[in-house]
């Protein structure tokens, strides 16, 4: 909870607990726990924890992350306005929304060939240099500074998102609505990728992803594009899948390949 070391004038923490995990020991004056009947999704528990929270100015956090430094005085923040931090070694933001073509990049190009020099490349998007404040189109829920009032016009988080995109489509709408998204330098952070579960959730991350691409693009890039998307993603995979066959009989790495490339298939 270094939260409570970096960031000055914090009044309360409230931690939605998706999670089967007993967390009781984080509880104190300050801090609250809130533990869902079942899994919300990382949006519909943001919604919960902004409702409940008693203070104007709110700070969305993944629970896997550490703030490295936090010099934006809470009072400061605009009336209408969505904040974000420098990380170093992942950027949490994009100067551009997705489009069909870098979710096909994504799913159809990095899912099967992913290479890591190339999608460090890709993700490389640093913030200018002797800059404070970048615009940009949308940043990464990991943090999120703002408040009631923001959050609430833009009409918070859309709970048909389980996991992934949630953000993209937060930020999509504060641009209909004119609400600038910053990303600052006077916020820092690190975050630890895919840990914030103690257990494997690779494919439900895996299924989350695929299922909120295909949300976002039919509400914003209509339903006959996203469909005509969806078919190319299914029958590139479908090939993929009888051309490693008969090699996948020999070799348990192209056994686990073809497995992973059956489930998307599914998905999609």
């Amino acid at each position: 909870m270094n939260v409570k070391l970096k960031v000055r004038d914090l009044g309360e923490i409230i931690l939605i607990n998706n999670s089967q995990e007993n967390l009781d020991d984080f509880q104190s004056e300050n801090i609250s726990i809130i533990y869902p009947k079942e899994n919300l999704g990382y949006g519909v528990a943001i919604n919960l924890g902004v409702k409940l929270s008693r203070y104007e100015y709110i700070l969305i956090l993944n629970p896997d992350l550490k703030i490295e430094k936090f010099d934006v005085v809470i009072g400061d923040a605009m009336e209408k306005i969505i904040l974000s931090g420098d990380n170093p070694a992942m950027p949490g933001y994009s100067p551009k929304f997705p489009t069909i073509f870098t979710s096909y990049i994504e799913h159809g190009l990095m899912a099967i060939t992913y290479v890591e020099v190339i999608d460090r490349m890709l993700q490389r998007k640093k913030m200018p240099r002797n800059t404070q404040d970048v615009l940009v189109d949308y940043v990464s829920g990991a943090l999120i500074f703002t408040n009631k009032c923001t959050f609430d016009a833009i009409g918070g988080f859309d709970d048909s998102f389980f996991l992934f995109y949630e953000e993209t489509d937060f930020c999509k709408r504060a641009e209909q609505l004119r609400i600038p998204v910053m990303v600052t330098s006077r916020i820092a952070y690190t975050t630890k990728a895919g840990k914030s579960s103690s257990i494997n959730v690779n494919d439900i991350k895996v299924k989350a992803g695929i299922n909120s691409c295909r949300r976002y693009h039919t509400k914003y890039d209509g339903p006959f594009l996203t469909k005509c998307f969806f078919a190319i993603l299914k029958l590139q995979y479908a090939i993929l899948i009888v051309l490693i066959g008969p090699f996948s009989l020999v070799s348990q790495k192209l056994r686990d390949k073809r497995k992973g490339f059956i489930f998307r298939m599914q998905l999609f």
